[in-house]
């Protein structure tokens, strides 16, 4: 299990589209790339970042976490949670439950 923090949430994107399960391979794998990384990885957004209502279904709205930088004073605790629901308007009530809450649950075991 990997979770990436204090980083944009952007970097996966291209590598998802290069392990597509719809993509050839012939690297031998048993299990594809892209089984690998959401099955063991979590992606760490900013609440500020525009692209975290697409790339939470592309991602997986499960495997997203995101932060408020506390206690930093250039953070943005304690707006963070309303910054990301503003983030995620127009998506789903599954996806909106799964960044907010579902992301962190699953990568400390909360489930």
């Amino acid at each position: 299990m990997a979770g990436t923090v204090e980083q944009f949430g952007l970097w996966p994107t291209p590598l998802a589209a290069r392990w597509s399960p719809t993509r050839p391979t012939d690297s031998g794998l048993k299990t594809r790339p892209s089984e690998l990384f959401q099955r063991n990885c979590w992606i760490s957004f900013e609440p500020v970042e525009g692209s975290i209502n697409v790339l939470a279904d592309y991602i997986g709205p499960n495997k997203i976490l995101w932060a408020t930088d506390y206690p930093h004073p250039d953070g943005f605790f304690p707006g963070a949670p309303d910054m990301v629901r503003e983030r995620l308007k127009g998506t789903s009530p599954e996806t909106q439950r799964g960044v907010l809450a579902g992301g962190a649950m699953g990568f400390y075991g909360l489930n």
